[in-house]
Parts: structure tokens; C-alpha cells; sequence
């Protein structure tokens, strides 16, 4: 049985990827109290590894993310909630934030609104966690070796949406990252979003893989 990390995600256009490239390069050598993202993390078939986090579940077997795809795509024909509420999101980058965590010191991510049609955003995350809800319900279940219960992380990263930064060394994030200005950013569209995969490297780098893209309209 062979586990990855998985997470849902929106891919991001150009225009975007060069702005947070440009952010990272030129605060990597200027604040070093940071964990930066690093440069050499890429998505399989491309030199970036810029996209929007939806929601990150941890560790899942092939089995477990084919049968959420599966449900996911389920809900959106079947369920009337999400039949009638899913479409094209329009989205905007804003401004830094930065996410505590009990455990670990302060994240530093770019922030994204949804521009337009408000609420197919909130509405996708519901479809995300209902699927993610029934999967762990069917782990339960069944445990088999290719398909054993889940064991969900203390820590599932439930935060509205955004690009990661990185992450402060330190207990506290240092007055120089928290005066920062985001990235100029955009909008943007997107008509489908991914499960992604990702699997560190043994140079300490993570490559990430689309799993399966599902479409929105």
C-alpha cells in the first residue's frame, strides 16, 4: 500500500505564477527569518509550483483519491445543491495574511476573494468537505489494505483560499514579513479544479501531480 499527501487545488494563470516567483526570489535573500516556498517545488510537466489551496488532507492512498473523485463528480450530477450552485469562479488576489497555528509558527499566504457570483466558492467548499466527509465514512466501513480507514490529521488545513508564502522560523513572525506588501496580483477565471498529489523528493523538494482535474461548469 503506497500513501502521498493530497489537497484540492486551482491551478493559477501566468500572470499570477510571475508574481509570486518574483516575491519569493526577492525575499528569499532579503528576510531570512523564513521559510520561504522553495523555487525548485514544481508541478510535474512545469517549473512552478504556484496554485490555490482549497483544502489539504493529508496522507490518502490511490484508491482512497480515485473514490473521492469519483463521489465528488457524483455530487455535482446528483445532488441538487450542487448541481444548481457549482460554476466558473472569478477570483482575485488581495493582500498578505498571516495564519496562527497552536503548533507551528505563523504562515504567510497571499490571500484570494471571489470576485463575482458570490457564493460558488463557499458552495464548492461544501461540496469538497461533504465528498471528504463521505470518504472517511466509507474508510471506516470497508479497511482494506488498499482502501484502510483514515486517519484524519489533527491539523486538516481548513483556511479560506490562498497561495502559500511560507512559513516564519521562529515563534513569531518577524516585524520585517509583517510589514510586507502582497504581489500586485489580478483576477482571474477558472472553469475546473484539481486533487492534487505531492511527494517530497529525496533533495528535500516536493513535486506535485494532478491526480484528476474535475470541471465546474
Amino acid at each position: 500500500m503506497s500513501e502521498s499527501n493530497y489537497f484540492v487545488a486551482i491551478l493559477c494563470p501566468e500572470p499570477i505564477t510571475k508574481e509570486q516567483s518574483e516575491f519569493l526570489r526577492t525575499y528569499d535573500k532579503k528576510i531570512r527569518d523564513c521559510n520561504w516556498i522553495p523555487v525548485k517545488d514544481h508541478f510535474e510537466g512545469r517549473s512552478d509550483s504556484t496554485h490555490l489551496t482549497i483544502k489539504y488532507f493529508g496522507s490518502l492512498t490511490r484508491a482512497h483519491a480515485k473514490w473521492y473523485t469519483e463521489k465528488v463528480r457524483d455530487l455535482i450530477k446528483n445532488d441538487a445543491l450542487f448541481r444548481n450552485r457549482i460554476g466558473r469562479l472569478y477570483l482575485g488576489t488581495t493582500d498578505i495574511g498571516y495564519l496562527e497555528d497552536d503548533k507551528k509558527p505563523t504562515a504567510m499566504v497571499w490571500k484570494v476573494i471571489e470576485e463575482e457570483y458570490e457564493g460558488r466558492a463557499k458552495t464548492l467548499r461544501e461540496l469538497i468537505d461533504k465528498a471528504f466527509d463521505e470518504l472517511i465514512t466509507e474508510s471506516q466501513e470497508i479497511s482494506t489494505e488498499d482502501f484502510p480507514k483514515i486517519e484524519v490529521p489533527e491539523h486538516v488545513f481548513d483556511l479560506d483560499l490562498h497561495l502559500s508564502l511560507g512559513r516564519s522560523q521562529k515563534d513569531k513572525t518577524p516585524k520585517k514579513v509583517l510589514g510586507l506588501t502582497a504581489p500586485e496580483g489580478g483576477i482571474w477565471t477558472t472553469d475546473s479544479f484539481h486533487l492534487v498529489e505531492s511527494n517530497r523528493k529525496e533533495d528535500g523538494s516536493v513535486i506535485y501531480r494532478i491526480f484528476d482535474t474535475i470541471s465546474l461548469i
